[in-house]
């Protein structure tokens, strides 16, 4: 395993961790499922515990990286490739990419849509 697989690796715990807070109430607000190395165009399928239905939830991709906000952008160093985006948005549901910042363990979040593939 190499240095860029280790921090993808702490990145989905960051975000595992942070999607299965509590935020103040008695339960998560979100259910995370890995879906693994077989789907490529997605990490995370997110399930909403409320209300519990089974059309509400969102794809997830995650990017993790040690390099810090830029200061002047405000912005992680995370590149997403233009395939992903455009396979990403021929699913037609809610897709995030889920930025960590793996030295500050902190989640940004950017929808997925077609300014972010320069559409």
């Amino acid at each position: 395993m190499n240095l860029a697989d280790v921090i993808g690796k702490r990145g989905e715990a960051t975000v595992q961790r942070q999607l299965l807070s509590f935020f103040g109430g008695s339960r998560p607000l979100f259910a995370p499922t890995f879906l693994g190395e077989k789907f490529p165009t997605f990490d995370l399928l997110v399930q909403l515990f409320e209300p519990q239905t089974t059309d509400a939830f969102f794809f997830a991709q995650v990017k993790a990286t040690r390099r810090g906000v830029r200061p002047r952008s405000r912005t992680l160093p995370i590149d997403l490739d233009h395939a992903r985006v455009t396979s990403a948005l021929r699913f037609r549901v809610p897709s995030y990419l889920l930025s960590v910042d793996d030295l500050a363990e902190v989640v940004y979040v950017t929808a997925i849509d077609r300014r972010l593939a320069g559409v």
